[in-house]
């Protein structure tokens, strides 16, 4: 691929509600890129797993994905490059959403995608790149 991405967030776990301060670290590999549509996106998204019996003894699972969050950041329409460009970021993380855990019955996982068309002489290259990372729940106590 043409296009280095990375990124670099200002811890490695989060709360619900916290704000994520991070860079989007984009490097051309070739001289000179033209990118288009660069968008960065929140996604939260839980699995269930419904267990499937087959006639062997062998146990398949039947997946459901369900796109808790999925928002989506426009950083630019068009940007030329031909250094190392960095785009920082804010993010506040919703506050009803569940955090990150992985149990037998579910899961729910939280990532950040950045992703943007890459022109090469009039011809468009879609790119995209993703990292996961841990988000906790919030405490509750409740009083009786």
């Amino acid at each position: 691929m043409s296009l280095d991405v990375a990124f670099k967030l200002n811890k490695q776990y989060f709360t619900v509600g916290e704000t994520i301060d991070g860079e989007i670290l984009i490097h051309p590999s070739k001289h000179e890129l033209i990118l288009k549509n660069g968008y960065l996106s929140l996604l939260v998204q839980e699995k269930v797993y419904h267990p499937v019996e087959c006639r062997n003894t062998e146990h398949k699972e039947n997946v459901e994905i369900y796109p808790f969050y999925n928002l989506k950041y426009q950083l630019f329409q068009k940007v030329v490059l031909s250094q190392m460009k960095i785009i920082p970021f804010k993010l506040i993380l919703p506050y009803n959403a569940p955090g990150t855990y992985n149990g037998h019955i579910a899961s729910c996982n939280w990532y950040l995608i950045f992703d943007c068309d890459i022109d090469k002489n009039g011809k468009t290259e879609h790119f995209n790149t993703t990292i996961e990372f841990a988000v906790f729940a919030k405490e509750y106590s409740i009083e009786i």
